[in-house]
């Protein structure tokens, strides 16, 4: 759940933009937890996202140059992922639970309220591959379309990196001032760290955000990889 802190940021960058609804599109999105991640709360001086009531509270999730302060609604939630987890069923929230060590109690506590939160806010979620999930996501009017994936990239290979890119395109090609795109993304790279990038359309404009370390924080604002 650190990786939404990096969402977080995004989506309120791509909000000043446009102040349009949001509609969020996560391939390799695992349970799907992050796709509720507009209930959760970075709290901190580098601006501050959510509810401070919220279950999932990600302390210390920014810092440096806070992200414009812009109203972020998502409208739909969807995602897709080859082996995804229902966090809404008691398999699936047991499986999750298995992967926390006993000693990280904050931890275990952050999972619990986004598993809580799951299971009051829905979201769909599919067996499936990024390009399948890429194939059957449109473009709609007076919204924007946010494609996010975080440490996905080094799992693809180089035919599924290029279907990838292609999907992308596909939905760039289309974007209008009406039924805008965005591809944010955290992912990491040679040199060390994970940059947030963000390319909008129509235009195309392409810009690193900040960076953050593969589990998701801190999110340095501002700062080049």
């Amino acid at each position: 759940m650190g990786r939404a802190a990096a969402l977080l940021g995004g989506l309120r960058h791509i909000a000043a933009e446009a102040a349009l609804p949001i509609r969020l599109v996560e391939i390799g999105a695992s349970a799907g937890l992050n796709l509720r991640a507009d209930y959760f709360c970075v709290p901190g001086d580098a601006g501050r996202f959510g509810d401070p009531s919220s279950p999932v509270i990600l302390t210390g999730g920014w810092q440096g140059e806070p992200p414009p302060a812009a109203e972020v609604t998502i409208v739909a939630r969807t995602g897709g992922d080859l082996r995804p987890l229902d966090p809404a069923s008691p398999d699936g929230r047991l499986t999750l639970t298995a992967y926390v060590w006993p000693d990280q109690a904050g931890r275990l506590a952050r999972l619990r309220g986004a598993l809580d939160i799951a299971a009051r806010v829905p979201a769909d979620l599919r067996q499936e591959s990024a390009t399948a999930t890429l194939a059957r996501t449109a473009l709609a009017a007076g919204s924007w379309t946010v494609l996010w994936h975080s440490v996905f990239r080094q799992y693809l290979d180089p035919a599924q990196r290029a279907e990838l890119a292609q999907g992308v395109e596909r939905l760039a090609a289309g974007a209008t001032p009406a039924g805008r795109f965005a591809h944010l993304s955290l992912e990491q790279i040679r040199t060390g760290g994970c940059p947030v990038t963000l390319t909008t359309w129509p235009g195309g404009r392409q810009r690193v955000l900040g960076t953050a370390p593969a589990h998701g924080t801190p999110v340095t604002w501002g700062a080049a990889p």
